[in-house]
């Protein structure tokens, strides 16, 4: 990937505060001080996501978080805050499922329902095995430090990532295949939405979200807006659809309030 270096003049202060309020002064200066260096590192070795793709951000923002907690930064880390980590992230990534699955109830045919339903599966299994991924590399390289191979702990960290990180694009593609089946249903008007509804799909906002960001002033909360990019168009999407639904339920309520009061109005006549 081509270096970008506005992505560690924002965020690299940010996280040297962090580890100097967690650490000490000492470890925040040496992780970022070579972690630049290793932010370039991991950027020339990394396979390009193409211009415009809207995870490339994601990949710029975790490549400058591993550039410096990668080298002296995470050694510090003890164990029990990784599995914290890691923990937390399921909770995020349940819901998710419950909601994506959730929405196969809109499908009208049964076959259709069942194309969805494996496309879901497959998308949300490659979304845990980059969070393990991730937490392997992190977990391995303060192991590495605190038992005697700190020499060879930054070359083997990388050389591990070199090999598997053909994870991460083939991750986001194994995601995206429900959110097309999706559009297509509902622009088809095989869903219980109206075709209209096709045009409020995931990959449509992200991509306005995505255009909004290239209004914004260089900050850090336009990278931090931007790495959530999908979480922030899945909670629209959502939200959406929670709220065409209320529609509906107030118009069936109103609709049977007024069956109701023409029924006992002609019962009395």
């Amino acid at each position: 990937m081509k270096y970008v270096g506005i992505y560690w003049t924002v965020f690299a202060p940010l996280m040297k505060k962090s580890i100097r309020k967690r650490f000490s002064k000492e470890l925040a200066d040496r992780a970022i001080r070579q972690g630049k260096s290793e932010y370039r590192g991991l950027l020339s070795r990394a396979d390009d996501l193409g211009p415009g793709n809207p995870m490339a951000m994601n990949a710029y923002f975790a490549y400058v978080f591993a550039g410096a907690w990668l080298t002296a930064g995470v050694a510090g880390i003890p164990q029990w805050r990784l599995n914290l980590a890691m923990a937390l992230a399921f909770p995020g990534i349940i819901l998710y499922g419950v909601a994506l699955f959730a929405v196969e109830n809109y499908i009208r045919t049964e076959r259709d329902r069942r194309i969805y339903h494996y496309l879901n599966a497959f998308g949300l299994t490659p979304w845990i095995a980059l969070h393990l991924f991730y937490i392997m590399i992190l977990t391995l390289f303060p192991w590495m430090n605190t038992n005697g191979y700190t020499a060879d702990s930054l070359a083997i960290c990388e050389e591990l990532y070199a090999q598997l990180s053909w994870l991460v694009p083939v991750s986001e593609a194994l995601m995206l295949p429900v959110f097309i089946f999706w559009f297509y249903l509902q622009i088809r008007g095989r869903t219980e939405f109206p075709k209209c509804m096709a045009f409020t799909n995931v990959l449509i906002i992200i991509t306005l979200l995505k255009g909004l960001t290239m209004l914004m002033p260089v900050s850090a909360f336009r990278l931090g807006f931007t790495n959530g990019l999908m979480s922030e168009s899945m909670i629209i999407w959502f939200g959406i659809m929670l709220i065409r639904e209320i529609m509906e339920k107030n118009k069936e309520d109103s609709l049977s309030r007024e069956e109701m009061i023409s029924n006992e109005y002609h019962g009395k006549e």
